[in-house]
């Protein structure tokens, strides 16, 4: 068991306290196993079900990272599992450090992918053990929800065309879902082999990001932040993006 504190509020109807905790700690575990972590920080994830969006929190509350969720109910584990891992992967990616830049798209992409790796180990591990034993037989939902997501996902012929193509729009806009989950399904396969990828992404956001700065320099500038052994890593990063 990885080293967690998480605190749980908020509205879960239909369910029970002690399986939203145990799913709670299980997606936030799982996420940091997939991101080789053995810390994390302390998190208050706050069902709401009225909201929105789900959003981590900018500004703390104390010491606790603040995650808000939106399903409408808390027997929807695939949904909050979707939404939570989305919201880990800003916490892991320092999102409150730099706020607003050009290249939040990136990741608000890895975030989207987030959702689909974790969820896809979660139901790996849930078919040798759930949390409780009788949440197992519930894991080829959580691989069905990710299947069914990424079958809607549009593939473009040439992706490196599309994102040129997308650019200034996703710079104007990080949170475009349909676009970051074109992204998110084009870095996939390399998320997958290389958990160096997930290691990485907890280096974003290190460093001032100008409006000036091309893709290119972004990807270089976190190259230069990471440790020696994720530097090829964020050149492969960089490659799919369309850097040369």
């Amino acid at each position: 068991m990885s080293n967690i504190d998480i605190q749980i509020s908020g509205t879960w109807p239909e369910t029970q306290s002690f399986i939203t905790t145990a799913l709670v700690n299980n997606i936030v575990n799982s996420f940091m196993e997939m991101a080789e972590q053995t810390t994390f920080p302390k998190l208050l994830v706050v069902n709401e079900p009225s909201r929105d969006c789900p959003m981590a929190n900018f500004e703390k509350v104390g010491d606790r990272t603040m995650i808000f969720l939106c399903s409408d109910s808390g027997g929807l584990w695939s949904k909050i599992a979707y939404q939570l891992s989305h919201e880990l992967c800003h916490v892991h990616a320092n999102f409150a450090e730099q706020r607003g830049h050009t290249f939040k798209w990136i990741e608000e992409s890895f975030c989207e992918l987030s959702s689909f790796c974790n969820m896809l180990k979660m139901s790996r591990d849930w078919e040798q053990q759930a949390p409780f034993p009788f949440m197992q037989s519930y894991f080829p939902s959580l691989n069905e929800y990710v299947q069914n997501m990424l079958d809607r996902i549009s593939k473009p012929e040439k992706f490196t065309d599309w994102l040129n193509s997308n650019f200034e729009s996703l710079k104007a806009d990080s949170c475009i879902r349909e676009k970051n989950s074109i992204i998110a399904l084009q870095l996939m396969p390399l998320f997958i082999k290389d958990n160096k990828a997930w290691k990485a992404v907890g280096y974003i956001n290190n460093w001032t990001v100008s409006t000036e700065d091309s893709i290119s320099d972004y990807i270089t500038a976190w190259e230069t932040v990471c440790p020696e052994d994720l530097k090829q890593t964020v050149k492969e990063i960089g490659s799919i993006l369309g850097v040369q």
